[in-house]
């Protein structure tokens, strides 16, 4: 976060309306401001050992940020890393993630978490954002998914207003649970109303036919 004797007023919310646009790369697993080659990248989500969210929705907001860096080497969590920051960047507003991705699943959800990787390598949750798949294109019109097809999704984090010191690098996570924030979803038509899930296998698609890509405004 900005220190209080750095907050300022002005006029528009985000400072500057102009959004700087990163791309995934999952050939590398790399945040970057050009596309690369087409890659995809899978990882197995089962709704019996659901991704940690390392708060309780209960607890003490002062207990932020956390430390992320042992979650992001579990198997069902993909990671997307920038290089080191060679100027300070002030990020104000909030992260939007347009990503190209399929399921196994008929209904999955989506988790996206922006972190700052610290050069010692925390990696410390900056916002957050969670999109029940068959909500994609309106949330008063579920639609299931096909197994197997790609579709593009978007996913919006909270606002915030946090600055990247010089050094530090910005990850994207997607995960597709978030427990202790969110009820695990099923993988079935059921969604998160059953404790009878199934595993599935997500898929994120990178690359000019699927330009997945993180979009957030720099002061």
């Amino acid at each position: 976060m900005l220190n209080t004797d750095e907050w300022r007023h002005a006029a528009s919310f985000p400072v500057n309306p102009q959004a700087t646009t990163w791309f995934l790369n999952a050939h590398a697993n790399t945040l970057q401001p050009t596309l690369d080659k087409s890659a995809k990248t899978s990882y197995r989500y089962d709704p019996a050992h659901p991704t940690p969210h390392l708060i309780d929705v209960s607890a003490n907001e002062l207990e932020f940020p956390n430390d992320y860096a042992q979650v992001e080497q579990r198997p069902d969590v993909v990671s997307f890393t920038s290089e080191p920051v060679k100027t300070a960047l002030t990020i104000t507003g909030w992260f939007q993630v347009t990503f190209f991705a399929s399921s196994t699943a008929v209904d999955t959800d989506w988790v996206v978490r922006l972190t700052d990787v610290t050069p010692t390598g925390q990696s410390l949750n900056i916002a957050e954002g969670v999109l029940n798949a068959k909500f994609r294109e309106s949330p008063r019109k579920p639609q299931l998914l096909v197994p197997g097809e790609v579709y593009r999704f978007t996913v919006e984090t909270q606002k915030t207003s946090i600055r990247l010191p010089q050094g530090h690098r910005l990850r994207l996570d997607i995960a597709s649970a978030a427990d202790n924030l969110i009820f695990p979803n099923s993988n079935t038509a059921q969604g998160a109303q059953t404790t009878d899930g199934i595993p599935a296998t997500q898929t994120i698609y990178t690359g000019p036919d699927h330009p997945s890509a993180l979009r957030f405004n720099l002061e």
